[in-house]
């Protein structure tokens, strides 16, 4: 089987030795070792570290049968703006010149992000009778227009109005609709206005947790001992690794000021807030006088690795907005998979999961005060903590081990691929309504 894969804005295996794969990378590595071939079109802008992996189109090959096709696309700094939406539109329109000058694939997998490259995939596998799956891994283009006060929603709608036309062309052009979750795929079925077939299943995200060499174990205790960190520490740890940006700029305020909070309460507790952002150097300031936060800035696989084995839980502090409340984000099961409970402000689908497995909790957004006293008990209940611990371990390794779902995944894409001819003509019944 000949797949491609088309997302942008995850790590690749060539970025550099030892990154931590994401969905697509992990799936590509599922079909391999069935023995597949895969092509994986890509931006080439690093979405992570806000720099350009090339200035010119790029074929890479990672091994024999598994290549990633950069495009080259203008830089952007900042998640959501013109100049994004401009280096998007950029790839979708490369991809549906260059797609014509290869070998044909057997199926392609389109994650959305972004509504113009998998409207492109789509018009792609339509006019060559290939099946595209769509793989919803956010709600845009409407995650965007929630950004908007609510007041001028409305307008943002309006202004979102071809990516909205290009989300319903795409959905409704789509052999099947897959997603991390079962509310993200009941989404994608709406904006294709039609009821659920088996070849539409959700897949969560899975993760590895495979331990780092022994010597880069030690240089990342080394490297966490200059923090004052290590395993078997008498405060409670609590982790948080990734992205410090704008989005949630108040959940990040509250877990500072829940900080200040345990710090004049003279509880044990020591926050790791690791990561980069447009916000960092914001939230450094702020936390001035809550000695108990540190911030490491980015870190390497094998240094999150180690964070989590010396955390005693993990925190997500992220808005409860239209996306994340449908999400199961990947952080979460990053935590499981390190058997660290996890501390959310999320509410939806994550909070139920959480609250149904008993592996953490959901605190109210933007209360620094709960947040304090969640951790507060926490801390003082460690034999509590530690069967919360066991519990996400179990539900780690019963739902998210990664070449479990991505080996699922890829074995619904080799169903998907030997139905071809009557997913095509179901899906051919739907994307005239898509272009209305």
């Amino acid at each position: 089987m000949n797949v491609w894969l088309i997302k942008v804005g995850e790590p690749l295996p060539t970025d550099s030795v030892g990154i931590h794969l994401n969905r697509n990378g992990l799936l590509a590595n599922a079909l391999i070792q069935r023995e597949h071939r895969v092509t994986w079109w890509t931006s080439s802008v690093n979405h992570q570290q806000k720099q350009q992996r090339c200035l010119a189109d790029r074929v890479v090959e990672v091994h024999p049968g598994y290549e990633i096709r950069i495009l080259a696309t203008p830089l952007y700094r900042r998640n959501v703006s013109l100049a994004r939406i401009r280096s998007e539109t950029t790839v979708a329109r490369k991809f549906a010149l260059q797609a014509k000058l290869i070998e044909q694939p057997d199926i392609i997998v389109s994650s959305l992000p972004t509504p113009d490259l998998c409207a492109s995939a789509v018009e792609y596998g339509r006019h060559h009778s290939i099946p595209v799956v769509l793989d919803i891994r956010d709600l845009w283009p409407e995650a965007i227009a929630q950004l908007a006060p609510r007041v001028l929603r409305p307008l943002a709608r309006i202004c979102l109005t071809g990516q909205y036309r290009q989300l319903r062309s795409a959905c409704s052009g789509a052999a099947a609709i897959v997603g991390v979750t079962d509310a993200f795929v009941d989404w994608g079925l709406a904006h294709a206005n039609r009821p659920r077939s088996e070849m539409d299943q959700h897949f969560p995200l899975g993760a590895t947790h495979q331990p780092p060499t022994l010597h880069e174990q030690e240089e990342s205790l080394a490297f966490w001992g200059k923090y004052g960190i290590r395993p078997e520490m008498d405060e409670l740890l609590i982790a948080y690794v990734g992205v410090l940006g704008g989005r949630n700029l108040e959940e990040f305020k509250s877990v500072i000021k829940a900080a200040e909070i345990l710090q004049d309460r003279d509880i044990p507790v020591r926050i790791v807030l690791a990561g980069d952002g447009d916000k960092m150097s914001y939230f450094q300031k702020r936390a001035a006088g809550a000695s108990n936060i540190v911030f490491p800035g980015w870190i390497n696989k094998a240094q999150a690795w180690t964070l989590m084995q010396c955390a005693g839980a993990g925190i997500i502090p992220y808005e409860s907005s239209f996306d994340f409340c449908r999400s199961f984000p990947n952080k979460i099961i990053e935590y499981l998979s390190a058997g660290l409970p996890v501390i959310s402000s999320i509410r939806g689908v994550a909070s139920e999961y959480l609250d149904a497995k008993k592996c953490g909790i959901t605190y109210p957004n933007k209360d620094a005060s709960a947040l304090a006293n969640v951790i507060q008990m926490l801390e003082a209940n460690r034999g509590s903590l530690g069967e919360m611990s066991e519990r996400a371990m179990s539900a780690y390794k019963h739902e998210f081990i990664a070449d479990t779902v991505y080996g699922r995944m890829a074995e619904h894409l080799e169903k998907l691929t030997m139905q071809a001819d009557v997913v095509m003509s179901d899906a051919r019944q739907y994307a005239v309504n898509g272009k209305q």
